[in-house]
Formats: structure tokens, sequence, C-alpha cells
């Protein structure tokens, strides 16, 4: 083959290794999962969701629900970094 090209996948791959994009698609692929994660209620009154620097911000309303989140922060961060197969999340902020 010729070395001016590359196939598919090594362009994609190239493409998707940067840490922008990479964060990027990692934060899309868990907001879709803290629905399926967290069920629908909690994904009901879940105002804003987002990763930065490894550490997932999550704000939402009812005080008693921040307290219930609060409490479970160690088991959310285990099933995100178990469903990702990666240390993703490795602080989780309740706001």
């Amino acid at each position: 083959m010729n070395d001016n090209f590359k196939t598919l996948g090594d362009a994609l791959s190239e493409f998707s290794g940067q840490k922008k994009l990479k964060n990027s698609v990692a934060e899309v692929r868990l907001v879709t999962f803290w629905k399926e994660l967290m069920g629908d209620l909690v994904d009901k009154y879940t105002e804003s969701l987002y990763l930065k620097n490894n550490v997932l911000f999550v704000k939402v309303g009812p005080d008693a629900l921040k307290n219930e989140l609060l409490y479970s922060k160690e088991t959310i961060i285990e099933k995100i970094n178990l469903k990702f197969g990666s240390n993703l999340v490795q602080k989780l902020v309740i706001q």
C-alpha cells in the first residue's frame, strides 16, 4: 500500500486518540449511560451532568435526592468505571 494512504481504522484511531475528542465522546457516552445506571426518576431530576478532568459533576434538583446520591457516591463511581472499563470517573461532585 502507498505510504500516503492509511486504512480507515488507522485514521479513525488517530482521530479519536485526540484527548479532547476522546473526553467528549466519553462524556456523551456517560450522559447516555446515566439514565440506564440511575433510572428514570434520578434522570428526570438531573439538571446537568458533565465530566471534567475525571471529575463527574452532577446537579440535581431536590435536596433529598442530593443526600441520597451523596451516600451512594462510591457505588456510582464504581459502576461507571466498571461499565467503561477504565478509571473514567475518579471523583463525583453532587451539586
